[in-house]
């Protein structure tokens, strides 16, 4: 189990220019922290899909290490809809794979007029 220290300078673990809010996400740590310098060693590797996948369900995540289909199995803290709003009125991106909202719209731009609500 791996914790961040709350003494933790994340300008120096995350050395981009990369805001504030969006480095203190936890998928920002495992992206830019855990997977180019302490578990892959390659950061070409960590959206390769060949060799990591993303799975919602932690039992899922886990049956896949037990299995031998996985190496390793990252558990995050899911991100808060509070640090999606915050990225989002800085104009910012989030980063790969740090967001899953439920139910999901199928496909395509959901529009909705507004003034049938008067």
């Amino acid at each position: 189990m791996l914790k961040k220290r709350a003494d933790a300078d994340l300008d120096k673990l995350i050395d981009e220019d990369v805001a504030a809010e969006v480095k203190s996400l936890d998928v920002m740590l495992l992206h830019r922290c855990i997977i180019p310098r302490g578990w892959l060693g390659d950061r070409a590797t960590e959206l390769d899909d060949s060799h990591i996948r993303y799975v919602k369900d932690a039992a899922e995540a886990l049956r896949l290490v037990s299995n031998g289909e996985a190496g390793a199995a990252f558990l995050l803290n899911p991100t808060r809809i509070e640090q999606v709003c915050r990225v989002a009125k800085l104009g910012l991106r989030m980063p790969h794979k740090s967001t899953y909202f439920y139910p999901k719209v199928a496909t395509g731009l959901v529009m909705r007029d507004l003034k049938s609500l008067d």
